[in-house]
Parts: C-alpha cells; sequence; structure tokens
C-alpha cells in the first residue's frame, strides 16, 4: 500500500505508529488517513481503523480508498452511506490508480 500512496497525489503525509504499534497510512498536518483499495471486506474496516487511528493521534479522521476495479463503485457507496448516516467526521478521499504505473 505505500507505493500506492505515493503515487495518488494526495496531501502529501508520513506513515507513522501510534503508541500500540499499529500503523497510520498517512498521517498529515490535521488528518490520519486510513488507505485501502476500494473492494471487498476491507471498506469496512478502514471505518473503524480511522477512527482509532484518530483518537490515537489526536487528528481528524481519513480514509483514502484507491480504485483499482471497474466494480469499486459499490463498496464507496458503502461506506459513504455509513459515514453519512452516523453523520462521522471522516474525510473520504478516493484515486483511481487504474492507469498509475
Amino acid at each position: 500500500m505505500d507505493s500506492q500512496l505515493n503515487n495518488t497525489n494526495t496531501t502529501v503525509g508520513v506513515i507513522s505508529a501510534v503508541s500500540d504499534r499499529s500503523r497510520v497510512d498517512c498521517l498529515t498536518g490535521t488528518h490520519a488517513f486510513e488507505a485501502d483499495w476500494a473492494q471487498g471486506l476491507k471498506v469496512y474496516e478502514s471505518i473503524g481503523q480511522a477512527l482509532y487511528y484518530s483518537a490515537e493521534t489526536g487528528k481528524q479522521p481519513g480514509i483514502l480508498l484507491l480504485i483499482k476495479k471497474k466494480n469499486s463503485d459499490k463498496y464507496i457507496r458503502k461506506v459513504r452511506r455509513v459515514i453519512e448516516t452516523f453523520n462521522l467526521p471522516i474525510k473520504l478521499v478516493i484515486r483511481d490508480v487504474r492507469s498509475v504505473n
């Protein structure tokens, strides 16, 4: 996932460890981002991880979903629905990396 973060033109951030040695995928001056592919069940885990990293770092939670397959829309839609339904303060960033080499 690290190399994909570098190729998405997102806000520059660093990979950082939190107190329990888990790893924030991208820590910026304002946000702690969980980055994952926009497919499969991992998208649901990204919500909890983003909230946990926010609690540990004191930064706002963020999720970076990377599109690499055509069927990503349904997963993105479901993550958005959870964020909106529960009014979660999660910044959702979506990047299509299908053409990035």
